[in-house]
Protein backbone atom coordinates (compact mmCIF):
# COMPACT_ATOMS: atom_id res chain seq x y z
CA UNK A 1 0.00 0.00 0.00
CA UNK A 2 1.65 3.28 -0.88
CA UNK A 3 0.93 6.57 1.44
CA UNK A 4 0.77 10.11 0.20
CA UNK A 5 4.59 10.73 0.87
CA UNK A 6 5.31 7.98 -1.46
CA UNK A 7 6.78 5.34 0.97
CA UNK A 8 5.13 1.56 0.44
CA UNK A 9 3.88 -0.57 3.97
CA UNK A 10 3.64 -4.23 3.94
CA UNK A 11 0.15 -5.23 4.45
CA UNK A 12 -1.48 -8.71 4.24
CA UNK A 13 -3.06 -7.51 0.86
CA UNK A 14 -1.94 -9.85 -2.34
CA UNK A 15 -2.09 -8.60 -5.66
CA UNK A 16 -4.04 -9.95 -8.08
CA UNK A 17 -2.15 -9.53 -11.23
CA UNK A 18 1.41 -9.34 -11.44
CA UNK A 19 3.36 -7.77 -14.68
CA UNK A 20 5.00 -10.81 -16.34
CA UNK A 21 7.99 -8.89 -16.87
CA UNK A 22 8.17 -8.55 -13.21
CA UNK A 23 7.97 -12.24 -12.43
CA UNK A 24 10.59 -12.81 -15.02
CA UNK A 25 13.08 -10.54 -13.68
CA UNK A 26 12.49 -12.11 -10.25
CA UNK A 27 13.11 -15.62 -11.50
CA UNK A 28 16.43 -14.41 -12.78
CA UNK A 29 18.05 -12.75 -9.68
CA UNK A 30 16.63 -15.89 -8.05
CA UNK A 31 18.69 -18.25 -9.98
CA UNK A 32 21.39 -15.92 -9.30
CA UNK A 33 24.12 -15.99 -6.12
CA UNK A 34 24.82 -13.24 -4.16
CA UNK A 35 27.02 -11.12 -6.41
CA UNK A 36 26.61 -12.92 -9.47
CA UNK A 37 25.49 -10.62 -12.65
CA UNK A 38 22.20 -10.93 -15.18
CA UNK A 39 21.59 -8.88 -18.38
CA UNK A 40 17.81 -8.70 -18.75
CA UNK A 41 15.82 -6.57 -21.81
CA UNK A 42 12.77 -5.48 -20.26
CA UNK A 43 10.12 -2.72 -21.89
CA UNK A 44 10.86 0.66 -20.61
CA UNK A 45 7.54 0.47 -18.76
CA UNK A 46 8.95 -1.43 -16.05
CA UNK A 47 11.49 1.61 -15.80
CA UNK A 48 8.84 4.24 -16.00
CA UNK A 49 5.61 3.66 -15.04
CA UNK A 50 4.22 4.38 -11.44
CA UNK A 51 1.99 1.42 -11.36
CA UNK A 52 5.63 -0.29 -11.33
CA UNK A 53 6.97 1.79 -8.40
CA UNK A 54 6.43 -0.69 -5.83
CA UNK A 55 8.49 -3.45 -8.21
CA UNK A 56 11.65 -1.02 -8.91
CA UNK A 57 11.81 -0.36 -5.38
CA UNK A 58 11.91 -3.57 -3.81
CA UNK A 59 14.28 -4.57 -6.80
CA UNK A 60 17.00 -2.34 -6.39
CA UNK A 61 16.43 -2.20 -2.27
CA UNK A 62 16.35 -6.03 -1.81
CA UNK A 63 17.42 -7.36 -4.62
CA UNK A 64 19.81 -5.78 -6.58
CA UNK A 65 22.16 -3.03 -7.61
CA UNK A 66 22.14 -1.23 -10.55
CA UNK A 67 25.12 -1.57 -12.43
CA UNK A 68 23.73 -0.12 -15.94
CA UNK A 69 20.66 1.05 -18.14
CA UNK A 70 21.21 1.07 -21.82
CA UNK A 71 17.94 1.95 -23.48
CA UNK A 72 17.62 0.90 -26.90
CA UNK A 73 15.60 2.77 -30.08
CA UNK A 74 12.38 1.28 -31.09
CA UNK A 75 13.06 0.05 -34.34
CA UNK A 76 14.91 -2.99 -32.42
CA UNK A 77 11.33 -4.83 -32.73
CA UNK A 78 9.58 -2.70 -35.01
CA UNK A 79 10.51 -4.80 -38.08
CA UNK A 80 10.30 -8.07 -37.10
CA UNK A 81 7.66 -8.02 -34.50
CA UNK A 82 5.82 -5.10 -35.54
CA UNK A 83 6.13 -3.90 -32.08
CA UNK A 84 6.63 -0.31 -31.32
CA UNK A 85 8.40 -0.28 -27.91
CA UNK A 86 11.44 1.25 -26.12
CA UNK A 87 13.30 -1.52 -24.15
CA UNK A 88 16.24 -1.17 -22.37
CA UNK A 89 19.21 -3.55 -21.06
CA UNK A 90 19.32 -3.96 -16.89
CA UNK A 91 22.41 -5.86 -15.61
CA UNK A 92 21.65 -6.21 -12.17
CA UNK A 93 24.31 -7.60 -9.64
CA UNK A 94 22.35 -9.82 -6.93
CA UNK A 95 22.69 -8.99 -3.26
CA UNK A 96 23.10 -10.77 -0.33
CA UNK A 97 25.87 -13.13 1.56
CA UNK A 98 29.01 -11.08 1.95
CA UNK A 99 28.70 -8.59 -0.75
CA UNK A 100 29.04 -5.11 0.29
CA UNK A 101 26.33 -2.32 -0.86
CA UNK A 102 27.43 0.40 -1.17
CA UNK A 103 24.73 3.31 0.39
CA UNK A 104 25.65 5.85 -3.05
CA UNK A 105 27.24 4.07 -6.23
CA UNK A 106 27.29 5.27 -9.87
CA UNK A 107 25.07 3.76 -12.67
CA UNK A 108 26.11 3.36 -16.26
CA UNK A 109 23.35 5.00 -18.44
CA UNK A 110 23.21 4.91 -22.20
CA UNK A 111 20.68 5.58 -25.14
CA UNK A 112 21.29 4.35 -28.61
CA UNK A 113 19.49 5.92 -31.24
CA UNK A 114 21.02 4.30 -33.59
CA UNK A 115 21.39 0.30 -34.58
CA UNK A 116 22.23 -0.11 -37.76
CA UNK A 117 18.85 -0.03 -39.51
CA UNK A 118 15.84 1.54 -39.83
CA UNK A 119 12.00 1.02 -39.03
CA UNK A 120 11.48 -0.55 -42.12
CA UNK A 121 14.98 -2.81 -41.86
CA UNK A 122 17.05 -0.92 -44.04
CA UNK A 123 20.76 -1.17 -43.46
CA UNK A 124 21.96 2.63 -42.27
CA UNK A 125 25.96 3.21 -42.91
CA UNK A 126 27.97 6.05 -41.79
CA UNK A 127 27.86 9.33 -43.22
CA UNK A 128 29.46 9.89 -46.98
CA UNK A 129 33.35 10.67 -46.49
CA UNK A 130 35.32 12.99 -49.36
CA UNK A 131 32.50 11.49 -51.92
CA UNK A 132 32.66 7.74 -50.62
CA UNK A 133 29.85 5.70 -48.74
CA UNK A 134 31.44 4.09 -46.23
CA UNK A 135 30.58 0.22 -45.11
CA UNK A 136 30.80 0.82 -41.91
CA UNK A 137 27.46 0.24 -40.42
CA UNK A 138 26.04 2.88 -38.48
CA UNK A 139 25.27 1.85 -34.90
CA UNK A 140 25.74 3.53 -31.26
CA UNK A 141 26.33 0.03 -29.37
CA UNK A 142 29.92 -0.51 -30.39
CA UNK A 143 30.47 2.94 -28.84
CA UNK A 144 28.27 2.27 -25.56
CA UNK A 145 30.16 -1.03 -25.35
CA UNK A 146 33.04 0.97 -25.42
CA UNK A 147 32.35 3.33 -22.74
CA UNK A 148 30.56 0.65 -20.46
CA UNK A 149 33.89 -1.20 -20.41
CA UNK A 150 35.52 1.90 -19.42
CA UNK A 151 32.60 2.26 -17.03
CA UNK A 152 33.12 -1.18 -15.35
CA UNK A 153 36.73 -0.67 -15.14
CA UNK A 154 37.65 2.74 -13.97
CA UNK A 155 33.83 3.43 -11.54
CA UNK A 156 32.48 0.04 -11.24
CA UNK A 157 35.23 -1.34 -9.41
CA UNK A 158 35.75 1.67 -7.07
CA UNK A 159 31.97 1.60 -6.30
CA UNK A 160 32.07 -2.10 -4.87
CA UNK A 161 35.77 -2.10 -2.94
CA UNK A 162 34.59 0.67 -0.68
Amino acid sequence: MKHGNGSYVITSKLKTQAEQECLFVEQCLNQLQPGEIVCILVSNGILSSSNQAHFRRWLLEDMALLIASIQLPTENFQVECGLVIITSFLILQRKGGDLPVPEDYSIFMAVADKIGFDSRGHRLFRPIINGQQTQEIDSDLPLILEEFKKFIKEVWQNNVDK
